[in-house]
């Protein structure tokens, strides 16, 4: 059970980095094409089912909507969110580093800024496919062993 779970874990961070990645996409193409606004691009993002596993994107809008201001209702709406809790450390830093980004400068820096978080997040979704190759077998290797040796105790 507990292999299968880390495993699993494994593979579930890979597929929250896919959609932030998929994310960091929309919200350039939004500022790239519409220059919309933050308000309407949480709502433009909260529609998108290919980010099922980004439940903070409406977390953030409904805090937004009641006078928080974006950087604290992005950073607290990520806090709460159980959905990515897969996630390493550094994987939400990048989140954290873009919620208080945005908005902040002119659209070529908006732009500069979605490039960058873009190739952050390719950069830690080839480490996290690395990871899964080199550990899902083994970790759901070790709870078979685990649950065997278990076994062999209560016998």
């Amino acid at each position: 059970m507990a292999g299968q779970y880390l495993s699993q874990r494994l593979s579930q961070r890979i597929k929250i980095l896919e959609q932030i990645s998929a994310m960091l996409n929309l919200i350039k193409t939004q500022l790239e094409f519409c220059n919309a606004p933050i308000d309407d691009m949480l709502s433009y993002l909260k529609e998108k089912r290919e980010l099922s596993y980004l439940s903070f994107i409406e977390r953030c809008g409904e805090l937004c909507c009641m006078g928080e201001q974006f950087p604290i209702a992005w950073k607290t709406s990520i806090d709460e969110s159980k959905q990515l809790s897969a996630l390493k450390k550094e994987d939400a830093d990048i989140l954290y580093s873009l919620g208080n980004a945005l908005g902040t400068t002119d659209l070529n820096g908006q732009l500069s800024i979605c490039d960058f978080h873009i190739n952050a997040v390719k950069d830690k979704m080839v480490h996290a496919r690395e990871n899964f190759k080199t550990y899902a077998k083994v970790y759901s290797t070790m709870g078979v062993l685990i649950g065997a040796a278990l076994g062999v105790i209560l016998i």
